[in-house]
């Protein structure tokens, strides 16, 4: 007999773990499935992964209960400045300014899944199947049945609305023959921890380089986060470099402001591409996070947009059951698709063109990018709705990226 459900959320990252935490206080029953069997570390190292967590991400994390228990170990960003090396241009924002405690966070990847994993053992009206994988869906009429492959053998499920939640190469999404732009940026991110002599680990540096975008991120214990996303051509110079060469490639670009790096941790790289769903809902199905929108990291900006997508998404199912409405059909997720549109574009749209403006030579082109970042830190409109962005303020906003 097939199991019936209201939602099945298909991902086990921070996407779908918030969508899950989301439907908690709903009165609906939920499910969700995930490829991997979960493992959440606690020997956390020097080298563990990181994560840029926005302002409203954090008000949408507290509403989850999911903050309260990360919140020691977040890393608060009270300033940022973005600069163009061997240029004029540069913009400062600081917190103050926008009368608020911290513009952002930057926190281990494994503490945040950590409490994500200890408040979903604890919802009622969850049941996770884990490890499967969705092999299949068709369509059951007034519900979609899923074809689930596990070591335990095959099952089905059925759910008024399948979410797509399984990142930026989605199984389901292609199932579902919605197509995707992907632009390859010819980039790759090589992400360490470093840990310099005299840092300041509340100040945030985005600074564009000849080689690419470098920033450097306030953490815990006396180190900073690292990315440096650099054209293909640098990868492999890059990577084979000691970690004394390196340290000085950094301080080449970045400078001494923070002194010297006394430690060079675990360099990885990741390519950077955008991939962008054309289509982000159907009938009984609708794509979030990195499975609508993958984008590049020199903002820090793709989490926190599918974060957004969560609250936006929970206020359609909430509006869904008070009306006693279908939660999967498609003129009500047409209209949060449209509710998402603006955010979801405006942001996609603005990387992309700061992507290719600072990796464009011309001259003429940098002194226009210099002037514009010299325009965005003397008019303060101009930096504060650049402030408000970064922060993920929308207006109107979700109930969950709303501080009570």
């Amino acid at each position: 007999m097939t199991e019936q459900f209201d939602i099945v959320i298909v991902g086990g990252g921070v996407v779908g773990n918030a969508m899950a935490l989301a439907c908690r206080d709903l009165s609906v029953s939920v499910a969700q499935v995930e490829v991997k069997q979960v493992s959440v570390r606690t020997d956390f190292d020097y080298d563990v992964r990181t994560i840029g967590v926005a302002y409203t991400s954090r008000t949408l994390l507290k509403h989850l209960n999911v903050w309260p228990h990360v919140a020691p170990v977040a890393a608060p960003i009270s300033s940022l400045h973005i600069s163009d090396a061997g240029h004029f241009g540069k913009v400062r924002m600081h917190a103050s300014e926008q009368g608020v405690d911290a513009l952002g966070f930057v926190i281990e990847m494994p503490y945040l899944l950590q409490a994500m994993q200890n408040e979903l053992q604890t919802q009622e009206n969850l049941t996770t199947f884990c490890p499967y994988q969705v092999s299949a869906l068709a369509d059951g009429g007034d519900h979609t049945e899923l074809t689930l492959d596990g070591e335990q053998g095959t099952k089905t499920i059925g759910a008024k609305l399948v979410i797509a939640a399984d990142g930026q190469f989605s199984s389901l999404r292609q199932h579902e023959g919605i197509e995707a732009q992907h632009w390859d940026y010819e980039q790759t991110a090589i992400v360490a921890n470093l840990s310099f002599s005299h840092a300041d680990n509340r100040v945030a540096f985005e600074r564009f380089t000849p080689e690419g975008p470098l920033a450097v991120l306030p953490l815990t214990s006396g180190r900073s986060g690292f990315i440096w996303t650099l054209e293909n051509r640098y990868i492999d110079e890059f990577m084979a470099m000691s970690d004394d060469a390196f340290a000085q490639k950094v301080l080449d670009r970045f400078g001494y402001r923070f002194g010297e790096i006394t430690r060079v941790g675990k360099r990885r790289g990741y390519p950077v591409a955008l991939i962008k769903a054309e289509e982000t809902v159907k009938p009984r199905f609708v794509v979030i996070g990195n499975a609508a929108q993958s984008i590049h990291p020199i903002a820090a900006q793709g989490m926190n947009l599918g974060l957004r997508d969560v609250a936006q998404l929970r206020e359609h199912i909430k509006s869904a059951l008070q009306s006693k409405a279908d939660l999967g059909a498609l003129d009500g997720l047409s209209t949060y698709s449209r509710a998402r549109q603006r955010d979801r574009m405006s942001l996609v749209r603005g990387i992309d063109v700061a992507v290719r403006a600072f990796r464009n030579p011309l001259s003429g082109v940098i002194k226009a990018r210099n002037s514009i970042l010299l325009a965005l830190e003397l008019i303060p409109g101009a930096k504060s709705h650049l402030a408000k962005r970064a922060m993920g303020l929308q207006t109107p906003a979700p109930e969950l990226c709303v501080e009570d």
